[in-house]
């Protein structure tokens, strides 16, 4: 499979035949928001696969995202007892839509999943596991957002907010090699949510990082490791031995040819123990072509 080819429409649809795709997605993605569609309006979409040939199947199966008006009442039966102008023109549930709001806060999200880029300037957080219909009456989602762990959202104002229904969101735009801390509150339709939270960690380590808590290093000479990345404890105690070498027979080193690239040779050592030697700091790499059992 090559990409895929995203259809849309206003109507129902099981057929593409003639029909123009939307957008396309390359092979891999596997999922896509869609923004600036027409509002107060049901949805129609098919996600074709299409193969390297060009090859797909025009009979297709429509999935759809029905759009609850402001002023709902029911597709069957609409009721509108008042003077003035009636101006629903597309009252839009399909049978019947009812929320019932409590004054008990929606359920607080705690820890979530969170990825992030390298260098901590895109972030997504996914709150899929939260089960928000068991809450009965979740309106919409905040987003706060610090660069310090915080508890409280009281007096924060959010980053953003999502609708009801939205289970992930990727923010963009964040500042690069620092820490983010973010929460995710959902707020029912009468405004109520908690703000005591349990926030979730981006943590972005950084380019020149040794630890977090503690580095040493006993030795003599320059210690040049710029990119040591415990996030605990980093040790590195130097001794007079000289490491073990890498081609002794136990050490499972071999040579092949690539697969993956022209005229290249891959080369392994699963099984050296590196922790037995104490304190490798590097490998150098040597190459002749011809024998050579010496590297003075």
């Amino acid at each position: 499979m090559a990409y895929y080819a995203i259809y849309y429409s206003s109507n129902a649809f099981t057929d593409i035949s003639g029909m123009t795709a939307f957008t396309n997605i390359p092979a891999g993605q596997l999922s896509l928001m869609l923004e600036g569609l027409p509002v107060w309006q049901d949805h129609f979409f098919a996600i074709v696969p299409v193969d390297a040939l060009g090859g797909y199947h025009t009979d297709v199966f429509y999935s759809a995202a029905y759009v609850l008006g402001a002023e709902l009442i029911s597709r069957e039966i609409s009721l509108f007892n008042g003077a003035g102008d009636f101006s629903r023109p597309e009252v839009i549930s399909r049978e019947i839509s009812v929320v019932i709001g409590t004054d008990e806060p929606p359920e607080r999200i705690g820890k979530i999943p969170v990825s992030t880029s390298p260098m901590g300037d895109e972030v997504t957080l996914d709150w899929t596991a939260y089960n928000a219909l068991a809450q009965d009456d979740v309106a919409y989602y905040l987003i706060y957002y610090s660069n310090s762990a915080f508890g409280d959202v009281s007096g924060m104002t959010p980053y953003t907010n999502v609708m009801a229904g939205t289970q992930w969101i990727t923010l963009t735009g964040l500042p690069i090699w620092q820490d983010h801390f973010f929460a995710v509150v959902p707020v029912d339709s009468q405004g109520n949510r908690y703000t005591d939270v349990i926030y979730n960690g981006a943590y972005v380590l950084g380019g020149e990082l040794i630890s977090r808590e503690i580095s040493l290093f006993n030795g003599t000479g320059d210690f040049s490791q710029p990119e040591v990345i415990s996030r605990e404890i980093s040790l590195l105690v130097a001794d007079d031995a000289v490491p073990a070498p890498v081609t002794g027979l136990t050490s499972g080193f071999a040579a092949t040819t690539s697969t993956q690239a022209y005229q290249a040779v891959e080369l392994t050592w699963l099984n050296y123990n590196e922790l037995e030697q104490g304190d490798v700091s590097k490998y150098r790499i040597y190459v002749s072509d011809i024998y050579f059992d010496d590297v003075s």
